[in-house]
């Protein structure tokens, strides 16, 4: 049992030796679970991953990512915050380890996610200051993970390359079902030769076929576009003339 001395109503730990708020020793008890913050923190290094995930993951080293990625989310296994924070610890060094030494194999992608996962180690109930800023910290890494993202999709699907993309008839097939005659003979694909306001002219060949790929200025009026197209698709060897997607270009 306590026992009292001095005045009425001082209090002396029992033998157990703790209060409801404090230890013997005066510190704060541990909490018995993680913080809410601290769990969404590791949602959204989670989210940041995913873009790397996907664009590691359909590649040659696509493996390796898909066994990487998810040691991000090794943190939401335990409800112990001691825990929680060494699992954040260990992974977020660890995954920054890794990003450097497999630059090569594209697993510098999940950097920002081991930013955030360090930033998952500050529990606000033991300093709000320190949490405040790990959130601000992982807050700035999403936005330019999200822009990164946003300019990429734009880049790929709404971007404008100003380049006309003609398919080149190697056979002269097009030309023959024309009833033009024989295969044309080879044709000096330059930049002075094509003219029409053409900016940069340069051939691409792959397993698809060859393809002459001709850039305009962006200020170049749809009148003056209309006769660089024309004119492409009248060039010897030249099977079909487009726009070119911002995926081909």
């Amino acid at each position: 049992m306590a026992q009292t001395t001095g005045p009425v109503g001082a209090w002396k730990p029992d033998a157990g030796g703790a209060t409801p708020e404090r230890d013997a020793g005066g510190a704060t008890p541990e909490p018995d679970k993680v913080h809410r913050r601290q769990r969404i923190l590791v949602l959204v290094a989670l989210a940041t991953a995913v873009p790397g995930l996907l664009l590691g993951g359909f590649s040659y080293f696509g493996a390796v990512h898909i066994l990487v990625a998810p040691w991000i989310a090794l943190p939401l296994v335990t409800r112990q915050p001691r825990r929680f924070r060494s699992i954040c610890l260990v992974t977020g060094l660890a995954l920054i380890v890794v990003g450097v030494l497999g630059l090569l194999l594209g697993l510098f992608v999940y950097v920002p996610a081991a930013l955030v996962l360090l930033c998952a180690t500050a529990d606000p109930r033991s300093s709000r200051v320190r949490s405040r800023i790990a959130v601000g910290v992982a807050g700035g890494v999403a936005a330019l993970i999200a822009v990164l993202v946003g300019w990429v999709l734009w880049s790929v699907t709404l971007r404008d390359t100003h380049t006309f993309r003609a398919e080149l008839d190697a056979d002269g097939a097009a030309a023959q079902a024309n009833g033009v005659g024989p295969p044309p003979p080879p044709y000096d694909y330059r930049l002075d030769t094509i003219g029409h306001g053409a900016s940069n002219v340069y051939v691409l060949s792959s397993d698809a076929g060859s393809f002459l790929h001709v850039t305009y200025p962006e200020s170049m009026s749809e009148a003056k576009q209309d006769q660089l197209e024309r004119f492409l698709a009248d060039l010897p060897g030249v099977a079909h003339v487009e726009q070119c997607s911002p995926s081909d270009c």
